[in-house]
């Protein structure tokens, strides 16, 4: 009878509260991964903008030289000088271009790190 009738009630609030929780954990994974998207998609445009400006500083460097190079064609000890220091200001650069993305990798491993210690936090909270 009644308690039979209560015990249904308390299963049957039980189950309610077990799938509000996984609805919930649902919509908490997906806004988890929503935010990694956003976040690897912000990466990638800062890459692509990194390597962009990397091919235009190797483009004009090269085309600095040749035009170095054609200037000073008559005059051959101030063509090393001039050519030698452009190879050192693109060397520095480069060096720059390297710790650049070797802090961009930092980066994306620090956020998978990330992701997915709060991905299995997540899961381990279920």
């Amino acid at each position: 009878g009644i308690t039979l009738r209560i015990f249904h009630v308390l299963i049957y609030r039980v189950r309610l509260r077990e799938g509000n929780n996984m609805s919930n954990l649902r919509q908490q994974r997906e806004a988890l991964e929503n935010e990694h998207r956003y976040y690897q998609k912000r990466l990638d445009s800062i890459e692509q903008e990194y390597h962009y400006m990397k091919r235009d500083m190797m483009n004009h460097t090269d085309r600095l030289c040749n035009w170095t190079s054609h200037f000073y064609r008559d005059i051959p000890n101030h063509l090393g000088a001039a050519t030698s220091q452009l190879w050192q200001l693109r060397d520095e650069f480069d060096m720059r271009m390297r710790r650049y993305e070797g802090q961009l990798a930092e980066e994306r491993s620090r956020e998978r790190k990330q992701y997915r210690k709060r991905l299995d936090d997540l899961e381990y909270h279920r």
